[in-house]
């Protein structure tokens, strides 16, 4: 019987994972969080943090795998990200290495695969963990969600307000092709990789059924979730772009969107979802995330 050790458990994903996890499938069940999660039969909470080792280096011990869901998203400085996802990857890993840990389960984004990153911190802090993950050591797969969807998804909210805007607004040309995921279906994929012991030392992709342009993503959730029709205003993203990074160094808490977040609105976040397809062969629908996200 195998041993987990879990990062990011109490985020956004790592709550809905715990939550279908069938720990009785495990020896243990370890996860690590500066602030431990409610007390769950069959898990164990570790005090800690990923930049301090001594904090969970023990707990490695005995653990087959580790599932790395903790990063940073959203606003944060660049060295915030490249500290915490890519440092901080880096500092697990080796702790891992140490403790004989012989799998890792890497959870990164769709971003680490945008061709154009410029300014956007956090792919490029994924994009680097990535590397750092493949050359780890380990027996390895790294998982890249796009938009993942649900009930107070941090994504969908985001995108839900801009929907619920008079106009709304759309950075660029909005033909960036969007492929949103339903969290469950993600979990379930990532559960399925534990299960199966899938371990390729590859890349995989984890998308919904459906794959649409940023602008009619954004029509369908001001339809559907907020019943009103839609009104678009084009926003040219060479006009905010410079703005954004010059007051990005002095007001960030205070701006509604950073140049890094542009970046899902001028780089297509699709992927192959070949394993995925295999374990969750009827993910979601994107009418049903619709109504399922707005559900609180």
């Amino acid at each position: 019987m195998s041993s987990l050790f879990i990062t990011g458990a109490t985020g956004y994903v790592g709550k809905r994972l715990i939550a279908l996890l069938d720990v009785t499938r495990f020896q243990h069940v370890r996860c690590l969080a500066r602030t431990p999660g409610p007390s769950i039969p069959g898990i164990q909470w570790i005090s800690g943090d990923l930049l301090d080792p001594p904090s969970y280096a023990s707990s490695l011990q005995g653990c087959d795998t580790v599932l790395h869901l903790a990063a940073v998203t959203g606003k944060n400085s660049p060295a915030t990200f490249f500290q915490v996802n890519t440092q901080g990857t880096r500092t697990l890993l080796e702790a891992a290495r140490k403790a004989g840990v012989r799998n890792m389960l890497y959870v990164s984004s769709v971003a680490a695969a945008f061709r154009d990153q410029t300014g956007y911190h956090y792919g490029q802090s994924k994009k680097q963990a990535e590397e750092i993950v493949a050359a780890g050591g380990l027996r390895y797969i790294i998982v890249r969600p796009t938009m993942v969807f649900g009930p107070r998804a941090p994504v969908f909210e985001g995108l839900l307000k801009l929907a619920g805007a008079p106009a709304i607004p759309v950075f660029g040309n909005g033909r960036a092709a969007v492929q949103p995921v339903y969290v469950d279906d993600l979990v379930q994929f990532l559960l399925a990789i534990l299960e199966h012991d899938f371990f390729p030392n590859q890349i995989h992709g984890a998308g919904g059924p459906s794959v649409l342009s940023i602008e009619e993503l954004l029509i369908r959730i001001r339809s559907a979730c907020l019943h009103q029709p839609s009104r678009i205003v084009h926003v040219p993203v060479g006009l905010l772009l410079p703005g954004l990074r010059l007051f990005e160094k002095f007001l960030l808490p205070l701006l509604p969107l950073t140049a890094g977040q542009l970046m899902s609105f001028v780089n297509d976040g699709v992927v192959e979802a070949t394993a995925m397809r295999q374990w969750v062969p009827q993910p979601t629908g994107l009418d049903d995330m619709l109504r399922l996200s707005t559900i609180s």
